[in-house]
């Protein structure tokens, strides 16, 4: 969950921003054994929000989710493998 109720949430150019800036990312390096090793551009990064932090992997480019402002009976998530995951950027 990346996104709480009134927070402004978009992702562009790879890159997650909350309420306009974007969100502390780190490169960790190319995926390991279980996370899409078996796709040679799949990389792991490590991302900031507060105080907390969390894993993800991507290894293709995904298209843009413009910005939005969670509603208030609502959350904004991401999946943990950026570009497989069924996410708030693809609502249904």
């Amino acid at each position: 969950m990346v996104g709480l109720p009134g927070d402004r949430v978009a992702f562009a150019q790879g890159r997650l921003r909350l309420d306009g800036r974007p969100v502390a990312e780190r490169d960790l390096g190319p995926c390991g054994e279980g996370l899409g090793s078996r796709v040679p551009q799949c990389r792991v990064s490590r991302w900031t929000l507060g105080k907390r932090s969390y894993l993800t992997s991507r290894a293709l480019a995904r298209g843009d989710a413009a910005e939005l402002t969670v509603p208030a009976d609502s959350v904004y998530v991401l999946g943990d493998h950026l570009d497989q995951s069924n996410d708030s950027r693809n609502p249904s």
